[in-house]
């Protein structure tokens, strides 16, 4: 970053994001293509974008992911075992996963709202006690309705209040390397993608359902306390902000009225309406293909290994090319993968799958954060945009599974429906999140969004 000093800012000066769609002085910060500082900020919101406090943070963002959206990527585990212990449809299990994935994002609006209000730890400290209450509690359900509470509401609930902060506190640490370390961060999903199914798996066989899931409640305890202990938030609660530190309140006009922030919503509710379908039911293909037992097991964690090198790559790439245009590429790539999910009934061509389909659905998920950076005008509005946007998508992260399941039958399985439905909502999605990467880049002057 430039040492160059300026001089102190006052609210009204407070640092953008976005010149060219904010209005503000020309000689404010303004922010390279991808999303990340092009000159140092003022004194006062200068980021560290390094050390050891920054990384540190980033250490309790992936280990909050890791315990939360990580064990949502192991569900498709739980969705064999509680279709046959529970004795329910393929559909009635989804609404377990799906309601989880809805009350994530659904949150978003209300804790995006108290996160910039500076009540960021506040999140942690209760989100975790909720997640680890809950989680013990799943272990000791017997009946479906005992399992929906639990795990879909409870569970659902702390992840929703703790994934917002976990990922908009980074742009509190880092500029140039934003992109990166949220990269990082986000991989902590894909982590626990890969240990929570095994665990889960092994330990059902072994010892039975309650004690898999306390073994999983052990871990998920110990790494939350860990970050919880680990996050610190730079910014302040808006009433207790020093001048220098003020942000302007977020303009909700502006906000609501931003056409390219509405097509982006628009492609990502439609991509993740169709995403999760080899996450949730590629365990359940396997087996119905004779694949197997033990190799359809290890899928689910092939699948997230995968995907730690797509959400870290990608976004390394991305400081360099611009979000927007990787999330079009990796998007329209997810697609094409869906479209082919029923060609791969044998051991080798099911692991190759498991291993693209990882890497490209794990660079979209850690992509997301970062154009919505790219599309705020300000630091102080970053957790509305994202709270917003997640509130929206929920329902498609609510319905899209279910509508799979439903698709799926109770057999004879009908694997043409789920896939046509996910790989064309995938690739609607993809052909609308170009047309905002255009319209972004006509905002900034540059192909490099």
């Amino acid at each position: 970053m430039s040492s160059t000093q300026q001089p102190a800012e006052t609210a009204s000066t407070a640092p953008t994001l976005n010149e060219k769609s904010s209005g503000v002085p020309a000689d404010e910060p303004k922010l390279e293509e991808g999303g990340t500082p092009a000159a140092a900020p003022k004194p006062g919101m200068q980021v560290p974008d390094g050390g050891w406090e920054a990384w540190s943070v980033v250490i309790a963002g992936w280990l909050i992911l890791f315990c939360t959206f990580g064990f949502v990527n192991a569900y498709g585990s739980l969705q064999v075992y509680y279709v046959r212990a529970l004795e329910k449809s393929d559909s009635q299990v989804a609404w377990i996963g799906s309601f989880q994935l809805w009350l994530q994002f659904s949150a978003g609006l209300v804790v995006g709202k108290v996160f910039d209000e500076g009540y960021g730890k506040a999140l942690v400290v209760g989100g975790s006690a909720l997640y680890i209450l809950c989680v013990y509690m799943t272990s000791l359900c017997k009946e479906y309705w005992q399992v929906f509470l639990a795990q879909g509401l409870g569970m659902g609930l702390g992840l929703g209040i703790l994934f917002l902060p976990a990922i908009s506190v980074i742009p509190q640490w880092f500029g140039r390397k934003r992109a990166l370390a949220t990269g990082i961060v986000v991989s902590g999903s894909s982590v626990g993608g890969i240990v929570f199914p095994i665990m889960i798996n092994k330990l059902i066989d072994s010892h039975g359902y309650a004690f898999a899931v306390r073994a999983c409640a052990y871990i998920i305890t110990g790494c939350l306390v860990i970050a919880a202990s680990l996050i610190k938030f730079r910014i302040p609660g808006r009433k207790h902000r020093p001048a220098h530190m003020q942000l302007p309140p977020p303009d909700f006009k502006s906000i609501m009225t931003h056409k390219t922030y509405w097509v982006t919503i628009v492609a990502i509710f439609l991509i993740m309406w169709g995403l999760f379908l080899p996450i949730f039911f590629m365990q359940v293909f396997a087996e119905l293909n004779g694949i197997d037992t033990n190799l359809a097991f290890y899928l689910l964690s092939i699948l997230n290994a995968a995907s730690v090198f797509g959400r870290i790559v990608p976004n390394f790439l991305a400081d360099r090319f611009g979000c927007f245009n990787l999330l079009t590429s990796v998007s329209s790539c997810a697609a094409i993968l869906i479209f082919v999910f029923p060609l791969a009934t044998s051991k080798g061509s099911i692991i190759v799958f498991a291993l693209l389909y990882g890497f490209f659905s794990g660079a979209y998920v850690s992509l997301i954060p970062g154009c919505m950076t790219s599309l705020s005008s300000n630091f102080g509005e970053i957790g509305v945009r994202i709270g917003f946007a997640n509130a929206i998508v929920s329902i498609a992260a609510l319905t899209g599974s279910p509508i799979d399941g439903a698709l799926l039958g109770s057999g004879p399985f009908h694997w043409w429906k789920p896939v046509g439905f996910s790989g064309a909502v995938v690739a609607a999605g993809s052909v609308v999140l170009f047309v905002a990467r255009t319209m972004h880049a006509r905002e900034k002057g540059t192909n490099k969004v």
